[in-house]
């Protein structure tokens, strides 16, 4: 049996509330299920570019899980993580997504 990937098809709101959004699944993602080797891998990846870390996003754990998630290509992929009516990796959606993860990194780091 094939798994499916299942994509959000909500009707997007406004700018701000879709930054606001991704920034509580960001922030949520952060504390509950990335892991701190996975972080260090997503810092580096958010400084070659949006794309990069979406594919570093991929591999987390916590979309391994998902084997459909795990497998797709990276536009079906961003499609399932930021909403088929997003925007994309350039959303407003992504952009507090990224945002809510990266608010970790000084304390991530931090850890030894």
């Amino acid at each position: 049996m094939r798994a499916t990937l299942t994509v959000a098809d909500d009707p997007r709101g406004s700018d701000t509330e879709e930054f606001a959004a991704g920034l509580r699944e960001g922030t949520y993602a952060a504390r509950h299920w990335i892991e701190r080797e996975e972080f260090l891998a997503l810092f580096e990846a958010r400084l070659a570019g949006r794309l990069e870390f979406l594919r570093a996003l991929q591999g987390c754990a916590f979309v391994r899980k998902e084997p459909a998630a795990a497998s797709a290509p990276i536009a079906a992929f961003a499609n399932y993580m930021y909403g088929r009516q997003g925007g994309g990796v350039a959303g407003p959606y992504a952009h507090g997504h990224r945002a809510g993860i990266m608010l970790c990194e000084p304390f991530v780091r931090s850890l030894h």
